[in-house]
Formats: structure tokens, C-alpha cells, sequence
């Protein structure tokens, strides 16, 4: 495959991408962007310094907040448990962060 044939189906996989994420309903593009949230923290969870990891806990706010709120009323009930389990993920990355300043949330307090 040449160069041309490349970029020409790089430019056909992102008009793909576009064309299904546009085709997806709200709930379901929440869901996705929380989860590839969590996996881009996750992935550089120890490269955060304080202030980037402030950054992350305000878009996780936003995530559990904001855009909960937004689409709660026609999320399914597996959806919710979905977002119950993006929560619980994102705990247990604060955790493993910072364990001795999070270790009052492990044990419930």
C-alpha cells in the first residue's frame, strides 16, 4: 500500500469514526467519553503532577455531576450500573495515586 492509498484510508477510518459516533444517541456517547476518560487516566496515572491531577478530578466531577444529571432520566439500568463502575474505577485510581491521603475513603470514613 503506498503513501496516497494510506492517507486516503486514514481520512475513510476518521469519516467512519465521525459518521458512528454522530449516529450514537447522547447516553450512549456519555458512557464512551467517561470510559475513554478513565482510560486515559488510568494509562498516565503516574505521570500526573497536583495541579494536572486537580485537572483530573474536575473533569471526573463534571463526568459524575454534569453529564449525570443531564442524561440520569434515560439512562437503563445496566447504563447506571455501568457509571456505578466508572465510579468505583475512578476511586480505586485515586487510591493507588495518593494511598496514604485516600486511605480514610478505603476504609469508609
Amino acid at each position: 500500500m503506498g503513501l496516497k492509498e494510506l492517507r486516503n484510508w486514514s481520512w475513510l477510518s476518521v469519516a467512519c469514526i465521525c459518521l458512528l459516533t454522530a449516529c450514537q444517541d447522547p447516553e450512549e456517547k456519555y458512557l464512551e467519553q467517561f470510559g475513554i476518560f478513565l482510560n486515559d487516566t488510568e494509562l498516565h496515572l503516574e505521570e500526573y503532577s497536583d495541579s494536572e491531577w486537580a485537572e483530573v478530578e474536575y473533569a471526573y466531577q463534571f463526568f459524575v455531576n454534569e453529564e449525570y444529571d443531564k442524561h440520569e432520566s434515560m439512562l437503563s439500568e445496566s447504563e447506571k450500573k455501568q457509571v456505578q463502575l466508572y465510579k468505583e474505577r475512578f476511586k480505586k485510581m485515586e487510591v493507588n495515586r495518593n494511598p496514604v491521603d485516600n486511605l480514610l475513603k478505603v476504609i469508609g470514613l
